[in-house]
């Protein structure tokens, strides 16, 4: 994404910053210019918008920290306007990219229609520097008028980027949703008590994909637990399987297709034809080594299981229960175990979110569980989605992706996998 500003002279508004910063903004998003847009009543196209820049800059610095450190939380340009009309751009971060998409859209005040339609994958850092220089080129811009609220908050967040503690919860606090500069005093006492459990990005995975209201509680449910299930999570051979699989996956493609491969070469490593079936958790369980594992009695919204595969000491995998059908708690097994194949990280949250590492284990689980050549072969034969479904101890969302993805062919399906939160 490339904002340009071509500044004009200064404008009628009896705001300083507003007044000092007008100019004709135009938004390139993969080479296509999504400010281009045209009034109801005329047909003349118009290649940028006519505003201050100062009102895009001040909403982009104030999510500064929710853009670097949030995991699938989704920031929309239009809601930053001010009155203003701006193209409807949605901002997706994830750990080492941002999704970015532009869509057509009509304004009823004032009555113009922004009419392009345009998506991009920006690396993170390319995405950083990009908004950077926009944001202090409008505090130049602006500095004929002296301090502003903007420069002020974009020079905080300069202090912090130099100090690595301070940089740490300010990401965390943008993963929680939260501005760090004024976060309350609970909210803060949430980022620590989670980072006793997380690190890094598993923090930022956790604090994302969990509401405010509800991180307390998970916090709670995963100490509890832990502690109370202690070895009944343990799954003995996955540790072996883990180190024999990752020696044969690459890890350069697309979420679905690294999820896809490692499930299929956990097969391998387990022995297991694409025939044979894991359609219980206990059935799943005892191909890494246990008759004894066991599930949660509690489910907290947003979060699906707990894998820990840190300190040397063999994996813990922690799922949710409740209410959750056998389905769901199989499902959310198998993507905590390919989480735990593929990233070969300590404490990880399996999560409802949006993200590329999501993505991943829903793609593991749903191959694991239920393999395409198996699944297409039923369907072939005329087996009903439900009937494939059962026999595979899935829900029938899943075998409805596995026919979607491998019998049409079109990778474009495949990103499916990232928000398919009611598979487990």
């Amino acid at each position: 994404m490339n904002i340009l500003a071509d500044w004009v002279a200064r404008g009628a508004n009896s705001v300083p910053e507003l007044a000092a910063t007008v100019a004709r903004l135009s938004i390139n998003i993969a080479g296509i210019n999504v400010t281009e847009f045209k009034f109801d009543r005329e047909e003349r196209l118009r290649l940028h918008v006519m505003m201050p820049a100062y009102v895009l800059a001040e909403g982009l610095t104030h999510r500064w920290w929710t853009l670097v450190g949030a995991r699938g939380r989704t920031i929309n340009l239009r809601t930053f306007r001010q009155g203003f009309a701006v193209p409807d751009v949605a901002i997706t971060p994830d750990a080492t990219n941002l999704h970015i998409v532009a869509k057509s859209f009509r304004y009823e005040n004032p009555p113009v229609s922004f009419i392009n339609n345009a998506e991009e994958n920006s690396a993170r850092s390319d995405f950083e520097s990009e908004l950077r220089s926009f944001i202090e080129r409008v505090i130049a811009q602006a500095a004929e008028i002296g301090e502003t609220e903007l420069s002020k908050y974009w020079r905080s967040i300069q202090i912090s980027e130099q100090n690595a503690s301070e940089r740490a919860f300010c990401v965390a606090a943008g993963a929680l949703g939260c501005d760090p500069y004024s976060i309350s005093n609970d909210d803060a006492q949430l980022i620590q008590q989670a980072s006793g459990i997380f690190l890094e990005e598993q923090l930022s995975e956790f604090l994302s994909a969990i509401a405010v209201q509800n991180t307390r509680d998970a916090i709670t449910w995963i100490q509890s637990e832990e502690d109370r299930l202690g070895a009944r999570l343990t799954l003995p051979t996955l540790d072996t399987v883990s180190r024999t699989v990752r020696r044969k996956i690459h890890r350069s493609g697309e979420s679905f297709e690294i999820g896809y491969e490692a499930a299929r070469q956990t097969r391998i490593a387990l022995n297991r034809p694409p025939d044979a079936r894991f359609d219980s958790v206990d059935t799943l369980a005892r191909a890494f080594g246990t008759g004894d594992f066991d599930v949660s009695r509690h489910y907290v919204p947003g979060i699906r299981a707990v894998a820990d595969s840190g300190s040397g000491r063999r994996t813990k995998i922690l799922v949710s229960g409740g209410n959750l059908p056998p389905q769901s708690k199989l499902f959310s097994l198998a993507r905590a175990v390919g989480d735990t194949i593929v990233f070969e990280s300590q404490r990880a949250a399996i999560t409802d979110n949006e993200t590329s590492r999501q993505a991943v284990g829903r793609a593991f689980a749903a191959e694991l569980l239920a393999p395409a050549e198996i699944v297409l072969d039923h369907y072939r034969e005329g087996w009903t989605i439900e009937d494939i479904a059962l026999e595979r101890g899935v829900s029938g969302k899943v075998i409805e992706h596995q026919i979607e993805n491998h019998l049409k062919g079109t990778s474009n399906n495949c990103r499916s996998w990232e928000s398919r939160t009611s598979l487990g």
